[in-house]
């Protein structure tokens, strides 16, 4: 007689569990769904947040070697000029680019428009580039940009293929406009009284061309003997033939390209001579003080004939 009712209240209490765990298995999903939806929304900001952060990384009126950061509306200046010019090369329009160039550059690199053709733009521009800009020297009276430039995939569609070019370009300003420097070179420094003088030598140093990681500097140098001089032997240079900076540090000469001819200075003549030293442009140590030759050799066809014994050297020194 008790079972009907027993069963009865059985088949309930199953009924009533089974809602329980029906919504409480249904409250367990949704708290799930809901909990991942906010976990994936959270990864999401912050992820935005580290683009963003390293978006905000890329600074390029930064300074980075020397001198001070460049104002915004300096930099859009320098940076439309820059931006011009490769515009002019990505659409062949080479005449144009080269009227942008400053005359110390042209006289430096490119003294002609074929020379700027065939030295750098059938060497750079290939295909079209896009770049990017990094403010490098900052001096008062010019700023360095780091350019680099990559091929423009948009255009060649050839990713595999693609190549990269790193020049070092430098804006000059001449009255009221705005010139560039490319191919690394920087400006040029007219020098004057900077001369030494002996019983054998008048040296004067001329000028100095700065590019982004030598210097070179030019010098006339007349021979008042009847002997041959040479101005060194090239077999030392790194302590015969070198600058001195202001803390006593010392940049050496970049000896290739020069040779006994180069070198040679006949008697009653003067020669110009060109010689490059290993001197990076912007650096904290960028004083010169002195330039140095200390092994000059006062009697050349002496010194040819007795190498081994000849001792009649003049150490000679200018003062910059």
């Amino acid at each position: 007689m008790f079972k009907i009712p027993l069963n009865k209240y059985t088949r309930s209490l199953y009924q009533n569990i089974n809602r329980k765990i029906y919504i409480i298995a249904f409250a367990s999903a949704l708290i799930l769904v809901i909990w991942t939806l906010i976990s994936s929304l959270f990864g999401k900001n912050k992820e935005e947040t580290n683009v963003t952060k390293n978006t905000s990384l890329y600074k390029p009126a930064e300074t980075v070697i020397s001198g001070k950061d460049i104002t915004e509306s300096v930099y859009e200046e320098d940076k439309n000029l820059i931006n011009t010019f490769i515009d002019y090369c990505n659409n062949g329009n080479v005449e144009e680019a080269y009227n942008l160039l400053s005359s110390d550059c042209k006289e430096a690199l490119y003294r002609t428009k074929e020379d700027f053709i065939n030295y750098y733009y059938n060497e750079v521009f290939a295909t079209k580039r896009e770049y990017n800009l990094q403010s490098w020297i900052s001096n008062g009276n010019y700023h360095t940009y780091r350019v680099r430039m990559i091929d423009d995939i948009m255009s060649t569609g050839d990713y595999e293929n693609s190549s990269n070019f790193q020049d070092y370009m430098t804006i000059m300003k001449d009255g009221n406009n705005k010139y560039l420097s490319i191919g690394q070179y920087i400006s040029k420094e007219e020098l004057k009284n900077k001369t030494q003088e002996t019983d054998e030598l008048l040296v004067s140093v001329d000028s100095a061309k700065t590019y982004i990681s030598y210097v070179e500097y030019s010098f006339s140098i007349q021979n008042k003997t009847d002997k041959v001089i040479l101005m060194d032997t090239l077999e030392n240079v790194s302590e015969t033939m070198y600058l001195e900076l202001s803390n006593n540090l010392k940049r050496t000469c970049n000896s290739e390209g020069l040779s006994n001819i180069s070198l040679r200075i006949d008697p009653y003549c003067t020669k110009n001579i060109k010689i490059k030293y290993n001197k990076s442009a912007g650096a904290s140590d960028n004083k010169v003080k002195k330039i140095h030759f200390l092994n000059v050799i006062k009697d050349y066809e002496m010194y040819i004939n007795n190498k081994e014994s000849y001792n009649d050297i003049l150490e000679l020194s200018i003062n910059l």
